[in-house]
């Protein structure tokens, strides 16, 4: 079963991630997350590889207009494929 570990908000919204959790992910500073809301209000946070301008065109160009809605989820499963190879 995995560890738990708590974190507080400060007034500004801030959250220390626990030691344990940055270990784990390998987080150093000036790493950046990504925060997913998933469905039923379970977060999700995951390392940022690399820099968000390397995200600049990964899906190619669309061949017709998507809703946001289709764009989340067309991102959820990628990074659920993704880390399903971890």
């Amino acid at each position: 079963m995995a560890r738990l570990s708590t974190s507080k908000v400060t007034s500004k919204g801030q959250v220390t991630v626990p030691e344990a959790v940055r270990r784990s992910l390998g987080l150093e500073q000036g790493d950046r997350l990504v925060w997913q809301v998933a469905d039923g209000g379970r977060v999700e946070v995951h390392k940022v590889q690399g820099r968000l301008a390397d995200l600049v065109g990964l899906l190619g160009k669309p061949r017709r207009s998507v809703t946001l809605q289709e764009m989340d989820e067309a991102v959820r499963k990628r990074v659920r494929e993704r880390h399903a190879r971890r």
